[in-house]
């Protein structure tokens, strides 16, 4: 015989004394089933007693919904002022991104037209070049983006916003290309310095920027390097 417990009662413990349990219904063993299914004691039933939601168990716990009594609203001052620091995050965002189309489009320029000594190089090199300014324009455009704002990335947006000098046309031998290109970058990687340091702020915005700069650094230490190189032949 199997002992199961009636509907709302519980199984009586033998030999203990002073405690009156009710009785229990015993089940025939020839009328209990064997499903197979493995057994749980009550406590950690799967999706019962055994799930806690909430602060016993952090990553189950449900985050509250704006409109929650515990939940504090954003004040119309507080709106405006993140609209307003948005909006300029925005237009200094437009402003790198501008510049470093330019940069992107002298590098463009000087790929195609270089020529003389050092060709094979510097071809390899200003592709290089122009490719890393791309992934970083990507980068401070889907970032304005994001913040609300529009990326103007038009040539007429660019001539309008880009204040870097202009790249001589008639260039294309190491000796004009790589002091013309150092120039302008030198005014890239001043531009972005200066921006970091204003957008500490918005901790995203100020690493989009941090890659930018980085990849113009570097571009700066290789054009320096040729430039070196040009002038003293031992090196």
């Amino acid at each position: 015989m199997t002992e199961r417990p009636t509907p709302g009662g519980a199984r009586q413990a033998s030999g203990v004394e002073g405690i009156d349990l009710e009785p229990v219904a015993l089940i025939p063993d020839d009328l209990v089933q064997d499903t197979g299914e493995e057994s749980f004691p009550a406590s950690d039933a799967p999706g019962w007693s055994g799930l806690s939601i909430g602060p016993s168990n952090p990553s189950l716990s449900v985050a509250p919904r704006p409109n929650d009594p515990g939940v504090r609203s954003e004040t119309t001052v507080e709106r405006i002022a993140r609209e307003v620091r948005e909006e300029s995050l925005v237009w200094e965002l437009n402003g790198d991104l501008a510049v470093l189309l330019d940069l992107g489009a002298s590098y463009r320029h000087a790929h195609w037209n270089v020529r003389g000594p050092g060709f094979p190089t510097l071809y390899a090199l200003f592709r290089a070049f122009a490719d890393e300014v791309v992934d970083a324009t990507e980068a401070l455009a889907e970032r304005a983006v994001t913040l609300g704002g529009r990326a103007d990335g038009t040539v007429h947006a660019t001539t309008a916003r880009s204040h870097l000098p202009p790249l001589p046309l008639d260039a294309v031998t190491a000796d004009e290309l790589v002091p013309a290109l150092r120039e302008r970058a030198i005014h890239v990687s001043d531009l972005l310095r200066a921006e970091v340091a204003r957008s500490t702020h918005d901790p995203v915005t100020r690493q989009v920027q941090v890659a930018a700069l980085h990849a113009i650094e570097r571009q700066l230490s290789l054009l320096s390097g040729r430039l070196l190189s040009a002038a003293d032949p031992a090196i």
